[in-house]
This record gives structure tokens, sequence and C-alpha cells, in this order.
């Protein structure tokens, strides 16, 4: 507007920017990028296919979903329209926004292939890593399977081809981690691993989300492995493979101790609390690491799911009160996870006596640090006899009647719904 103002018409980069700008907003409307689209299109511009990518882009990043596919894909169409109107070439940016456009409507893997050929243009690795996300997402895993499978072996028969990489790979290992399939998350890492070894680029080799995705998948558990010996392994394959090649991308950190941590936590290992905890000791040998809340909460779980006839209920409960005042030690703040975790602990202790002393005292604790929420509180009822519990809730005693004090809740983090 200031352009037309002093008397300067907008240009096809005028148009781009305002796109562009469009893109970095945190709402965008389909009708008002459709109304800047419209008008440039009017005002006699001269085009060239950039602008058209802005545009495209923009729906695929901003507007793009399955509540609006029908309209995004026609606006989708009318700019295919006026590009070949207008004898403008598509590529492979065009392509790609298309495909993310299709993906993120919730087209299937068939109508992205189809738009592929129609558009008859080359294909990126960012083309095929859309194909293959989407296969995922519909849960068509043994055709995402092939899919990465074909393209390993085209690559391997031509190197002309399109060559996979590790998010190529990892896009098959996360769907499979999420499925909680760890034989088959371990099959694409082993492919990975063969086809690194024939290209031997650092871009094909298995990284820390690789590992975190495969660890993660463990969390079912199975028959056939011990998941916390399974894990701890894998944490020793990482840390050998990074001490060896220094590859970046293979340093561990936060999140695959924690994954590690929170495997042992939901294995049946004999001995799991002390297993946790000597992951977090690993944390504080390697240089830029801190122990996390979720760390320290991980081995807590641990010892609250603690068989009774892993250890003795003491031994745990005195390692899980040695973590709680490490939080101290490491200068870090618990949270209600850690509370909870500490009182179910607890909770698990035969001796009466025992147990209601634990749990007031922890209780009192909680409620000091303001972290006192209905979880809490369900923990305190059920672990107490009811004298004891209405005793020491007070008014508070009877579940949901009384609205908690503001100092007993005032660090609480609303729980999402």
């Amino acid at each position: 507007e200031t352009r037309r103002r002093r008397g300067v018409a907008p240009d096809v980069i005028s148009y781009a920017t305002v796109a562009r700008c469009y893109g970095r907003c945190s709402f965008v409307s389909l009708d008002s990028l459709k109304g800047l689209y419209r008008r440039m299109m009017d005002s006699g511009v001269v085009l060239d296919n950039a602008v058209f990518n802005v545009i495209l882009n923009v729906v695929a990043k901003k507007i793009a979903a399955p509540r609006r596919c029908e309209d995004c894909v026609a606006f989708m169409s009318e700019v295919f329209d006026d590009m070949k109107s207008n004898e403008i070439k598509m590529d492979k940016y065009t392509l790609n926004s298309s495909l993310e456009i299709y993906h993120k409507c919730g087209k299937d893997g068939d109508e992205m292939l189809k738009l592929l050929q129609e558009m008859d243009v080359s294909a990126s690795l960012i083309s095929f890593n859309i194909i293959l996300k989407n296969l995922c997402k519909q849960d068509r895993m043994e055709e995402a399977h092939t899919f990465l499978q074909n393209m390993v072996t085209k690559y391997i028969k031509d190197n002309q081809s399109i060559k996979p990489t590790v998010d190529t790979f990892n896009t098959l290992i996360n769907a499979y981690s999420q499925q909680g399939n760890y034989i088959k998350c371990e099959e694409v890492l082993a492919s990975m691993q063969d086809f690194h070894s024939y290209d031997n680029a650092p871009a094909t080799n298995p990284d820390r989300i690789s590992y975190s995705n495969l660890i993660h998948s463990l969390r079912h558990g199975s028959n056939e492995f011990d998941t916390a010996t399974r894990a701890i392994q894998l944490l020793d394959q990482v840390e050998a493979e990074y001490d060896q090649k220094g590859y970046e991308s293979l340093k561990p950190d936060s999140t695959l101790y924690n994954i590690v941590i929170n495997a042992i936590a939901k294995s049946h290992h004999p001995n799991k609390a002390h297993e946790a905890l000597k992951i977090v000791d690993r944390i504080t040998t390697r240089d830029d690491f801190r122990v996390t809340t979720t760390a320290l909460n991980g081995v807590l779980n641990a010892c609250a799911y603690s068989n009774k006839t892993d250890a003795n209920e003491l031994n745990i409960l005195a390692l899980a009160l040695d973590v709680y005042k490490r939080f101290k030690t490491y200068r870090i703040r618990p949270d209600q996870i850690t509370f909870m975790m500490l009182l179910k602990t607890c909770v698990n202790l035969s001796d009466y006596s025992q147990k209601k002393k634990y749990i007031l005292t922890l209780f009192r604790e909680c409620c000091v640090q303001g972290l006192v929420d209905e979880r809490i509180m369900k923990e305190v009822w059920g672990g107490l006899k009811k004298d004891d519990a209405q005793k020491a809730l007070g008014p508070y005693y009877k579940q949901g009647k009384k609205k908690l004090p503001m100092e007993w809740t005032r660090r609480c983090r609303k729980r999402k719904s």
C-alpha cells in the first residue's frame, strides 16, 4: 500500500515478500492468502515460479489440515492452472509443497504418488521423505518399509538415484517405535547400518534419534529379552560409537538418557531402581550434561513400581529418599510427579506405622513446596487409614468437596485435558 501511495506499482517481489510474511504469522486464513494471490494475478505483474512456490509453501506450512482439505486442494489446483496458463515451469519446490499439502490434508500415499507422476517433475529426497511419512501416518507400515527398501536398492544399483539419509530411516523407525514394535525398529536400524557400511558417509550413520526411538519402542516390554538390559546395552553402544567416531549427531543428550531410565523403570528387572540410578550417575560423569527433574523422577518411578519380591521395601524407600536429596544437590526443583512417586513408594510398605510416618512427612514437605494436587491427595487417602487421613487432611479430607489452600497448590502445573 505504501508503494501504491507513492505511485510505485508493486512487482512480483513485493507480492512474494508479503506472502513470506504471511508464512511467519502464527495464524493465516486461506481466504486472506487467496485475496493476496488473486490481487497479484489481476495486477498484471511479470510472474515467476518463485512467487507461486512461496504461496504453496504458506498453504503447506500454515493452512493445510484435514478440516480444510477440499479448500486447500482446490486452491492448489487453481495455482497449478495459473502456472500452466502463464507457462511457468514447476520445479521440485512446487512438488514438495504440493506433497506436503496432500500429507497435511490427510490424502493417502496413492494420491501422492499419482500427483508425483502427473507433475512430471524430478523428485528430491524431501519428496520421498514426505511420501514415506504419509504412508507411516496412514499406518501402511509394510508399504512404507518396502518403499524405503526400494530407495536403498535403487541407489545401490544406480548411484545417480536419490540417496536416503538418516532422516529417511528415522521416519520409519519412529513410526514403528510409536507402535512399540522393537523388532521392526531394530530391523530398520540394521538396514541403516548396512547402508552406512556401503556408503560410509556421516549422513547415513544412525544418530542418537535413531537409538532414542529404538529404546523408546521397548516400553511395551517383551518376553524375548530383558528390556532394562537391552536399553543399557544400546546406551553403551551409542556412547562407544560417539567416542570412536566423534559425530556430533551421535552425542548422547538428556532426552536419550531419560528414555533409557524410563525403559528401565517400566521393565521387570529385579533391581531396576538401582540400575536406573546408575544411569543418573553416568550422566554426572560426562561433560556438558546436567541431571534433570525428568531423570530423577524416572528413578523414583522405578522405586514406586518395584515389586515387593524384587528387594527389601525399606532399601527401596531409602534409595527413593536419597534420590529426593539429590534434587537439592543438583540444584533442580522437584515437581508433582516427584512427590507422587515418593508417596507411591511409601504406600507399598507393609508396616503401617512406617508407612504412616513417611507419608505424613512427605505430604507436609509437598505442602511446603506448593505441589499438592488431586493426585497427591489420592495417594494420601489411599495410603492412610480413614482416621489418620481425616486427622492429616482436616477439612480437605473429602475429595473434591473443598478447594485446597493456595499455599499448597501455588507451584502446581495444570494438567492437559
